[in-house]
């Protein structure tokens, strides 16, 4: 009898298994950890659930979802602190904070091994963030055809031959700390954006200056290290500047200035002059649209790209990380 069922149930069965995600169940045996397994059953088998968890289901998706949209990172403990707030909140007569169910109240059955169950049913899962912080849609989408007008002229240059490959450049500014951020929200399943407002300082970190050259001998360059000193000395208590293979600056943040961006652009130790052959032609360096790399109204900028024989260009405005390459070391 139980084939015959299953075999007149197929369609919706296969028509299920064709999204995995679907597919997933968890064994809440142990709180904090969930066992993954495929299930082979049709959705609403099992045991059925209590009255009053089908009621709270709907009002804690729609608060979840309404408070993910605002940009609040999201982590199971959070999420039993919102249940427990919904339940005291509305207050149903029916269903009050204090009834009893299995020998306890309703609210203190809300602990992390329930909000696991609730995951599970509502396809809600630990998600990384992507993509630039709290940007709207219509922004997001306006970035999107700046990158594609950007990739398609860049595609017809190196088609026309206006540019080389072997000339191309890449230059941007890394920041090095200590992230105490895990990384993880809540999110839905299947979700393409994952952002959150909750960031987490780091203290003070260190800036780096990262290089990289194009074409078949591609490498990167050695970096520059930004370090903080509210004097900006160079070198920082007389130590010399000599150790191979990277070089340091100062400021009094540690981040870039248009100074020190000139000065950067005039360190041969953190350039690739590349094959002879390439040295008396005209590189091009892409870097983004930060104010610092622009030039501070001496020209210092300027004579130091005449120098090196460089010229810039400058990337799509926060697209960094979806068309420069140094963002992706």
């Amino acid at each position: 009898m139980k084939s015959s069922r299953w075999w007149e149930k197929r369609v919706t069965i296969l028509q299920i298994c064709d999204d995995r995600d679907n597919m997933v169940s968890c064994n809440s045996a142990q709180p904090g950890k969930a066992k993954k397994v495929l299930t082979k059953a049709a959705p609403c088998r099992g045991p059925k659930r209590a009255p009053w968890v089908d009621w709270l289901y709907p009002f804690i998706i729609d608060e979840f979802d309404r408070y993910r949209k605002m940009g609040v990172k999201f982590s199971p403990k959070l999420l039993v602190c919102l249940v427990k707030d919904i339940l005291v909140e509305m207050n149903h007569p029916d269903f009050p904070p204090n009834l009893q169910h299995k020998g306890t109240t309703i609210i203190d059955r809300i602990d992390i091994r329930w909000i696991q169950r609730f995951q599970t049913v509502n396809n809600i899962v630990g998600r990384a963030q992507t993509g630039k912080l709290m940007l709207s849609p219509t922004r997001q989408q306006h970035i999107d055809k700046q990158i594609a007008f950007h990739l398609g002229q860049l595609a017809r240059e190196f088609c026309a031959g206006t540019l080389d490959e072997n000339l191309v450049e890449n230059i941007d500014e890394m920041h090095c700390k200590v992230n105490l951020d895990n990384g993880k929200t809540l999110g839905f399943r299947g979700d393409n954006d994952v952002k959150y407002a909750d960031v987490v300082s780091g203290g003070m970190g260190m800036m780096l200056m990262i290089r990289l050259t194009s074409g078949p001998h591609a490498r990167i360059c050695n970096p520059c290290v930004i370090f903080q000193n509210a004097s900006e000395s160079y070198p920082i208590r007389g130590v010399p500047d000599d150790v191979p293979g990277v070089c340091y600056r100062t400021t009094k943040k540690g981040f870039i200035t248009q100074k020190l961006w000139a000065q950067y652009l005039q360190e041969p130790r953190a350039h690739y002059r590349g094959h002879a052959a390439d040295r008396s032609k005209q590189r091009v360096i892409f870097v983004d649209n930060f104010n610092a790399h622009h030039d501070d109204g001496n020209g210092n900028m300027h004579a130091a790209l005449e120098a090196s024989n460089a010229t810039l260009r400058y990337l799509v405005a926060v697209a960094t990380d979806k068309i420069q390459p140094c963002d992706l070391l």
